[in-house]
């Protein structure tokens, strides 16, 4: 039962079947915080993939990298709330809500989502070149 939930899932853009085959598996099984966990992957798949077709100023935002960044956030944020929302008795609190956040940093690179988020595409580089030596 929990053999899908130690698998990595496939990205659409290089494995499509593999991606819908995992959902209706976790679907299949009752698995559904993993359905959430996929569905979140899917939807920023989608809207980082179809950025372009979005009308007016909405898709140019998610083709920047402050919009990716906001995207990897809120789906730390969707999915925690996914598993949570599956699971009866549970409630939603400020405490769910900031793991979601910590999740969504962490998913998408720690440091290089909150440079992304406060610098947006002008971020200075995560590991800038390290200093000439001295000259001798």
């Amino acid at each position: 039962m929990f053999a899908l939930l130690l698998q990595a899932v496939p990205d659409p853009t290089v494995d499509f079947s593999g991606f819908v085959k995992m959902l209706t598996d976790a679907a299949g099984s009752g698995q559904w915080k993993l359905v959430g966990i996929v569905i979140c992957v899917g939807v920023v798949f989608a809207l980082r993939h179809f950025a372009s077709r979005l009308p007016g100023k909405v898709g140019a935002f998610f083709q920047t990298a402050r919009g990716g960044a906001l995207l990897a956030l809120l789906g730390g944020v969707a999915t925690t709330l996914a598993g949570v929302l599956v699971q009866p008795g549970q409630k939603v609190s400020l405490a769910i809500l900031l793991n979601g956040f910590v999740l969504g940093v962490a998913a998408a690179g720690g440091w290089n989502v909150v440079r992304r988020l406060i610098w947006g595409d002008d971020a200075p580089a995560a590991y800038p070149a390290p200093p000439a030596p001295p000259a001798s």
